[in-house]
């Protein structure tokens, strides 16, 4: 499973941990989102985990992502459906 994960925390610190542990489950990333492929188990490890280190005023999202379209410079365009 594709899934998207983007997030904007308010404590520099906080947000250099939240890094840290999705930059182990991905290859790719920006700033502040990532692409992972994983299983529904490994969601569920990584929801918990991401639980232990934001806090209320902090914003994460985790999209299922079912149809993409990437559009790059280094890759092919690629559509999903």
């Amino acid at each position: 499973m594709r899934v998207l994960i983007v997030y904007d925390i308010f404590d520099n610190k906080r947000r250099q941990k939240v890094a840290k542990y999705l930059y182990a489950y991905s290859h790719t990333y920006q700033k502040s989102a990532l692409e992972l492929d994983v299983s529904e188990k490994e969601l569920k490890k990584i929801y918990k985990g991401l639980m232990e280190l934001i806090e209320e005023n902090d914003k994460l999202y985790i999209f299922k992502i079912k149809k993409s379209l990437y559009l790059g410079t280094q890759q092919k365009v690629e559509f999903i459906i």
